[in-house]
């Protein structure tokens, strides 16, 4: 889901865009590859879900909590993560060990 997307839902949830939050979460994901990878068709073995094993799972809100503890209450920056979390995994809220589990994998990352 683009950023702007993301940060329009966590605006209307608790009233700030936290565009830098989404930044932040998706900040392992390879922009180009992506956009060269649509212009191809393929993906040539690159997994375009890869990005998320570090920071997409509930284990990550300390880390946010910290980097944007000065700037945002910390009850706004775990509504924008976990928003952020349940718009990319349709609800869920994975754990880090699910990005260990085939299932999971198969289910949340199949390439459309």
């Amino acid at each position: 889901m683009h950023i702007k997307i993301h940060a329009d839902k966590t605006e209307k949830l608790c009233g700030y865009r936290a565009e830098d939050i989404h930044e932040w979460i998706d900040q392992h994901f390879d922009h180009y590859r992506f956009r060269l990878a649509r212009r191809l068709g393929f993906t040539g073995g690159w997994d375009p879900y890869e990005h998320r094993k570090r920071l997409h799972h509930k284990e990550a809100l300390s880390e946010v909590i910290k980097v944007f503890s000065e700037k945002y209450p910390e009850d706004v920056i775990e509504a924008v993560f976990f928003q952020h979390l349940r718009d990319d995994y349709s609800g869920y809220l994975p754990e880090k060990k699910d990005f260990d589990d085939p299932d999971f994998l198969s289910r949340y990352h199949r390439r459309r």
